[in-house]
């Protein structure tokens, strides 16, 4: 990461901040179904998810003697950055760089699933895997509790029917469901699971840091650590690699999503 220069304070006008925040608190929509995926790839590639941003703001207020300013009326008061506040700051690293994963996987096969319909596929074109997919979702929509042997047989019914009428097949992300559990063995899994292409750049290392994203997600998620005892266990240097690999695996697998939708690899050969 290239050095920063000396900062030696850190100037918010209060007023101006609080109007900083209410901007920023607006929802971030994630919901990117009217894009294709080289849109989203676009966006991911130009780091318009703030992580950059945020670990150029953490370096900042890693440094030796930054400190805080801020104006009341017409004094201004100055505090050192809390030790204890960068470590949750570090630790908030992890929900950004998830979230940022999940949503973008998610879109991606929100995308292909698109232009499937797009090209109006039928479950007799689709390719095997797609049609397992397509059978195995149908049947998980089903509640254990309530459902029977006659409601699997209607479903059974239904679905030999569509076949047989060549209705289009839809899939739905939803039916994805990650919740908080992706990382790059299950991103692979979802890949083979479409046919698409898990081969990734040697320097992503098959989405390895990935993991460790998870589970620290997951344990900040659940109250398995505190934000101070997460953060706490690692270096701003760290971060930057986590970062920096997580995106190169990600980049690759939406390129690989692209290149099979592109291609119209959903369809049955």
């Amino acid at each position: 990461m290239p050095k920063m220069k000396p900062f030696d304070s850190l100037v918010l006008d209060t007023r101006a901040a609080e109007s900083q925040l209410r901007d920023l608190q607006r929802d971030v929509d994630y919901d990117t179904k009217d894009f294709t995926i080289d849109y989203i790839i676009q966006e991911f590639q130009k780091g318009l998810f703030y992580i950059p941003v945020y670990l150029r703001f953490l370096s900042l207020l890693d440094q030796e003697g930054t400190t805080l300013s801020a104006l009341h009326g017409n004094s201004r008061r100055t505090k050192r950055i809390d030790d204890r506040v960068l470590k949750i700051l570090k630790a908030n690293f992890f929900l950004l760089l998830y979230n940022l994963v999940e949503a973008s996987i998610r879109d991606g096969f929100r995308a292909l699933y698109e232009a499937m319909e797009a090209e109006r596929c039928t479950v007799r074109v689709l390719r095997p895997e797609l049609r397992q997919l397509w059978i195995d979702a149908a049947v998980d929509r089903l509640k254990p509790q309530t459902s029977n042997q006659d409601s699997y047989r209607n479903l059974a019914r239904r679905l030999v029917q569509e076949a047989v009428d060549d209705v289009a097949a839809k899939l739905r992300v939803d039916d994805l469901r990650f919740g908080g559990n992706l990382d790059g063995d299950r991103i692979r899994r979802t890949c083979s699971e479409h046919g698409v292409s898990v081969r990734t750049h040697p320097r992503a290392k098959g989405g390895e840091k990935l993991n460790l994203v998870k589970l620290r997600r997951n344990d900040l998620a659940h109250g398995g650590l505190s934000f101070s005892e997460c953060g706490r266990d690692y270096t701003l240097a760290q971060l930057v690699e986590m970062r920096q690999e997580t995106v190169l695996f990600v980049r690759n697998i939406l390129t690989n999503v692209e290149r099979h939708s592109k291609r119209k690899a959903f369809r049955s050969q």
